[in-house]
C-alpha cells in the first residue's frame, strides 16, 4: 500500500511555490494543484492551508489510478518500502505495455477496416465492370448485322412523324385562332365608325337571311299541311 509523506516534508511546499516541476498522470490530483497555486498567489490561500489539503486529498485518493506513481516521482523512491518499489516498477511496466497493445489492437483495428473498404470497393468495380459487359454482350446481340442500318430507317420515319404531328397541331391551332377570331367579329356590334355603304351591304345581308328563314318555316307549314289534309281524305 502507498504511503503518504508527513506533511512536513519539504516537497510540499515546492510543489505549491513551483520549485518542483513533475510530469503528473492524476488529472484530479495534477488540476487540485493548479488551483491551489492560483489561490496562494491571489492571497486567498496560504501554503500550510494548501498543504493539508494536498495531503488529505492523497490520503482519501491513495488508491487512485497513477496517485502511487506521482507521489513516488514527487518525493523519490524512499516513499515507499523495498517491495512496494517494485510493485510500482511492475505497475509502471503494466501500464506501458498495456499502452502498448492499445496501440496495436488500434493499428490493427484501423488495418483490417481499410481491407474491408477495399474489398468492398473491389467486389463494386467488379459487379459494375460485370453489369456493362452484360449490357454490352446484351445490345450486341439485339443489333445484329445490318441492325444499324434498320434502326437510321426507324429513326428517320420517327422524325417524319414528329414532323407531321407538329403540322397538323399547329394547323389545327391555327384554324381554331381563326375560328375564335371570327366569333368574336360575328359578336361584336356594329361600328359607328362604318361607313354608309358598307352599313347598307351588312343591313341587306341580314334581310337576306330572315327571307331564307320565313321561306324556310313557310316549306314547313305547307309539308305539314299536305300530310294532314292527306289523312284527313283517307279516312273520310
Amino acid at each position: 500500500m502507498i504511503q503518504i509523506p508527513p506533511k512536513d516534508r519539504k516537497e510540499w511546499r515546492d510543489l505549491l511555490t513551483g520549485q518542483i516541476n513533475v510530469p503528473l498522470k492524476n488529472f484530479f490530483f495534477q488540476m487540485k494543484i493548479t488551483q491551489a497555486k492560483k489561490l496562494i498567489e491571489k492571497d486567498k490561500l496560504t501554503v500550510e492551508d494548501a498543504v493539508d489539503e494536498l495531503y488529505n486529498l492523497c490520503v482519501k485518493f491513495s488508491k487512485a489510478k497513477y496517485m502511487d506513481v506521482d507521489i513516488q516521482n514527487i518525493f523519490g523512491s524512499n516513499t515507499f518500502t523495498n517491495k512496494e518499489s517494485i510493485e510500482i516498477e511492475k505497475t509502471k511496466e503494466n501500464n506501458a505495455e498495456s499502452d502498448v497493445l492499445n496501440n496495436e489492437e488500434k493499428n490493427l483495428i484501423n488495418v483490417k477496416l481499410q481491407e474491408k473498404k477495399e474489398r468492398i470497393n473491389a467486389l463494386r468495380m467488379k459487379e459494375e465492370a460485370a453489369k456493362q459487359q452484360r449490357e454490352s454482350g446484351y445490345k450486341s446481340q439485339i443489333d445484329g448485322p445490318g441492325k444499324s442500318a434498320k434502326n437510321d430507317k426507324l429513326e428517320q420515319i420517327r422524325l417524319e412523324a414528329q414532323r407531321v404531328i407538329q403540322q397538323r397541331y399547329e394547323m389545327e391551332l391555327a384554324k381554331r385562332k381563326m375560328k375564335q377570331e371570327q366569333e368574336r367579329l360575328k359578336n361584336k356590334p356594329v361600328s359607328k365608325n362604318l361607313s354608309k355603304g358598307m352599313q347598307d351591304f351588312m343591313k341587306m345581308e341580314e334581310e337576306k337571311k330572315r327571307i331564307q328563314q320565313r321561306k324556310k318555316k313557310k316549306v314547313v307549314r305547307q309539308k305539314k299541311s299536305g300530310f294532314g289534309s292527306f289523312f284527313r281524305n283517307w279516312f273520310n
